[in-house]
């Protein structure tokens, strides 16, 4: 398989996280406005509450872009092998980025997609 390109892994990981937040959205307005609270799905105080709590996970898959490491230690006065190291370090980022963008849009349409059904 070919390494892809840095530009490539941020439109992957940029189109993971509109896709899960737009998916969470549509998912959302399909909820009825008065939940019943239970220990799946808890929005207000009482036994009922709106649904507008249940908002609070849309921007989940935006954790996704705080997954960053500490640079790495470059000890090389060549520039090519310095751009070299340095486009892998940011490959490697991105690629976990992606990953963990992509893994957090599935949970999140699932757990809305679950809030429907279990209501």
């Amino acid at each position: 398989m070919s390494k892809w390109s840095v530009r490539t892994l941020k439109t992957v990981r940029n189109i993971a996280i509109v896709a899960g937040m737009v998916g969470a959205f549509l998912i959302w307005l399909k909820l009825p406005w008065v939940v019943k609270n239970s220990s799946f799905m808890h929005v207000g105080n009482g036994a009922y509450g709106l649904k507008i709590g249940a908002l609070i996970v849309i921007p989940f898959p935006l954790f996704a872009l705080f997954h960053r490491f500490d640079k790495p230690e470059i000890h090389t006065d060549d520039p090519a092998e310095r751009a070299k190291l340095a486009e892998e370090y940011e490959r490697d980022n991105l690629t976990k980025q992606a990953v963990t963008a992509i893994g957090e849009s599935i949970v999140i349409i699932l757990l809305m997609a679950l809030a429907i059904v279990l209501m």
